[in-house]
């Protein structure tokens, strides 16, 4: 009775069995396995250049159109932020060009928009300032943001 032996495994380095592998098995849904072009690194990266700003290059020279406490600059504004602010904040949202989920899913979604539009409109102020008038006064800085947007069509 003759029985079939498989041939002795092959060892590699220092005495392992050595494996070899069908690339055809290893194949995802028909596409072959293609070599890798490999990247020797021969130096090591630098520095990056620091690039400097300049207040004189990049001003914020603007102020709001109305004040804080003038939410009766413009009535209709006023009275459609104090009986419909979420609805309001969504037509916010799309004047700047963001999703409504922004209104929805943030915690803070006047203090976001008011940064933002501050930002847009190169608006002279601060995150802390934002925070703290949204925080205490959330209906007139509404008003005073949508006032903005409102006149202010055009990006400069």
């Amino acid at each position: 009775m003759e029985t079939k032996m498989d041939p002795p495994p092959q060892y590699g380095h220092q005495g392992m069995p050595q494996n070899t592998y069908d690339m055809n098995a290893y194949t995802n849904a028909g596409y072959a396995a293609s070599p890798q072009q490999v990247n020797v690194v021969v130096q090591q990266p630098t520095a990056a250049q620091k690039i400097y700003v300049e207040p004189k290059n990049y001003p914020l020279p603007r102020s709001w159109k109305s004040g804080l406490c003038g939410c009766f600059d413009d009535i209709g504004n006023c009275l459609l932020t104090a009986c419909f602010g979420p609805c309001m904040l969504c037509v916010a949202a799309s004047k700047m060009n963001e999703s409504v989920c922004v209104v929805c899913f943030t915690t803070q979604p006047l203090m976001v928009m008011r940064t933002k539009t501050r930002m847009m409109y190169g608006i002279q102020g601060s995150i802390c300032d934002d925070c703290c008038v949204t925080t205490f006064c959330g209906p007139c800085a509404q008003c005073q943001m949508q006032h903005q947007l409102n006149h202010m069509i055009e990006l400069p």
